[in-house]
């Protein structure tokens, strides 16, 4: 099984791949440094590293040849620059990947796993309330970087493209430490100012878990399932 990783050396990215090692996993990462990987990573001989844009198409087929699955962990840091004036680099990420996957009509068709955030709104979740729907929408186009995750979520989920299968991935708010028990929702249950944890480590066991377990694939496939520690702060355990 060969997987082509995007945004390897990010805070779940980073964990992703080195999971993806672990497991015994062909991985090809693309990144613009691979002096970002660790030594340990470098290490693998079952890594590939290359060089070049996430966001070319024509660059994305040439690396597609035998891969079975995508996982994307691109992201964007919080600096006043990607804030205001961010590209949308995860939707034309998620874009490029799309149309790559299409270009090159695989026999199979290739799964294609987008991490993502709670913070994007989902069609069938009344959950929200209308004041928070209201401050999320005002979010949306005063913060860059959450209007592109929801662009990029609408674009996924909007795909009918019989070469692709996916699942966007929407964990809660991002914590440090190893992996802990989680639990996996079809909906948010809370609230974006009242958030749960999720260590990234868990995220990227759950992503691992997607391509190597073709029951929970088959389960999550086409949708976008929600992540939760279920141990929460406070003594509260999730069911």
């Amino acid at each position: 099984m060969v997987i082509l990783l995007l945004g390897s050396t990010g805070r779940v990215g980073s964990r992703t791949l080195s999971t993806l090692l672990a497991g015994g996993h062909v991985v090809r990462v693309i990144l613009r440094s691979p002096s970002r990987l660790t030594d340990e990573q470098r290490a693998y001989a079952k890594l590939s590293i290359i060089c070049g844009s996430v966001t070319d198409p024509e660059f994305l087929k040439a690396n597609l040849d035998s891969v079975t699955a995508v996982i994307s962990c691109l992201g964007h840091g919080f600096t006043f620059r990607n804030v205001v004036f961010d590209d949308h680099f995860v939707f034309s990420s998620a874009k490029a990947v799309i149309s790559a996957i299409d270009a090159l009509r695989p026999q199979a068709p290739i799964k294609f796993i987008q991490l993502n955030n709670v913070g994007v709104n989902h069609p069938s979740e009344d959950i929200r309330s209308g004041i928070e729907k209201a401050l999320l929408s005002a979010i949306h186009c005063a913060v860059v970087p959450v209007e592109d995750s929801q662009k990029a979520f609408d674009f996924i989920s909007s795909t009918d493209s019989p070469f692709i299968e996916w699942v966007v991935v929407r964990p809660d708010h991002f914590i440090e430490g190893d992996a802990a028990e989680y639990v996996i929702r079809e909906k948010i249950e809370v609230g974006i100012l009242a958030q749960r944890d999720i260590h990234m480590s868990s995220i990227a066991h759950f992503m691992c878990r997607l391509i190597a377990d073709n029951n929970l694939w088959e389960e999550w496939k086409g949708r976008s399932p929600v992540l939760y520690d279920k141990h929460q702060k406070g003594g509260i355990v999730l069911p």
